[in-house]
Formats: C-alpha cells, sequence, structure tokens
C-alpha cells in the first residue's frame, strides 16, 4: 500500500504536554526552522533539551517506518521536524526524494476540523486526507503533496519525518 494511516494511542496522549512545551520553545526562539512562507514557520528543528514526549513521538514513528520498511526499528534513521501553521497558511506541492528518504510521514499533534488536508498525488490521482490528532500518515518520499489552507481557528501543528534503514553493523568474528 502506497499511503498508510496509522492511529497511535499512547502517541495521542502524549500532545498536549508536547505542544505546550513546543509552543515555550517557539516563543522562547529555542528552535532552528529553514524558513518562513505564507505566514507560517517551516521545517522547526528542536536541536537541543529535546523533551522526552519528543522521544517517544520519534520511537513510535521509528517503529511505523520499520514495519513498513520490514526492518527492525533499530535499523531505521529518522529526521523530522515540526510544522506550525496557524489560521490562513499552508503548505505547497513538494516531495522528499532529494536523499537517501525511503519513508515520509507525518504526526498530527494539533489539528481542528478544517486546519487543512493532506493532498497527496499517487498515479492514479489525488487522495485527500484530513488531519486527526494522533494519527501517522506514511507515503513514499517522492510522491508530490501539499497541505491545504487551515481554515480553523487554531494552529494546526505536525511533526514530519523522513526514514531510512541503516546496514547492520559488521560482525567481526574475533580470532583466539
Amino acid at each position: 500500500m502506497l499511503i498508510s494511516l496509522h492511529d497511535c494511542a499512547p502517541c495521542r496522549e502524549l500532545n498536549s504536554t508536547l505542544v505546550q512545551r513546543f509552543e515555550r520553545a517557539f516563543a522562547a526562539g529555542l528552535l532552528r526552522g529553514s524558513h518562513h512562507y505564507e505566514a507560517r514557520d517551516e521545517n522547526l528543528y528542536w536541536d537541543h533539551d529535546r523533551p522526552a514526549e519528543l522521544e517517544q513521538l520519534l520511537d513510535s514513528a521509528r517503529q511505523f517506518s520499520a514495519g513498513r520498511l520490514g526492518v527492525d526499528a533499530l535499523r531505521v534513521r529518522i529526521g523530522g521536524w515540526f510544522n506550525r501553521a496557524p489560521p490562513g497558511s499552508r503548505t505547497t506541492a513538494h516531495r522528499h526524494d532529494s536523499g537517501d528518504e525511503q519513508v515520509s510521514g507525518v504526526y498530527y499533534l494539533q489539528a481542528d476540523a478544517g486546519a487543512g488536508d493532506l493532498l497527496i498525488y499517487p498515479r492514479e490521482g489525488r487522495r485527500r486526507i484530513a488531519p486527526v490528532e494522533g494519527r501517522f500518515v506514511l507515503f513514499p518520499p517522492n510522491l508530490l503533496h501539499e497541505v491545504e489552507r487551515n481554515a480553523s481557528g487554531r494552529i494546526r501543528l505536525s511533526f514530519a519525518f523522513n526514514a531510512t534503514s541503516i546496514a547492520a553493523p559488521p560482525q567481526h568474528n574475533a580470532k583466539e
């Protein structure tokens, strides 16, 4: 299956705390952003002093990606960033296939009705996916995708990521 949805109840329980910690870090200027576009900060990286809730979210992303890749979760490298989309903002069409990515995904921390659907364009046509708090959406990185304008009254906060399987460490035979 090209596109898969994964509801994560344990992750959903982390959302409120992680959103609060994220907003405090954002307000304090502790997050590194790649650029500002259409009234939103794209690709916000939490490089230092990441909270335990984010590490748990990364572990879940790793588990779901491992299942998709057919490898052990210990063999999955995840690179991720937050997207903070205030009302009125959107994400233009793009892909994530510039490197060695094998799976792309998004997890929704905060998304009200009307917060903007994810539009993915597989060969067979457009797929519309409404954001649901506590849900992961996984898809191939070469699929063109975009997010509709946030027409809700609240910030949409998501965590996007790319996953890659990494080789097992070489086995060294000890000589006696």
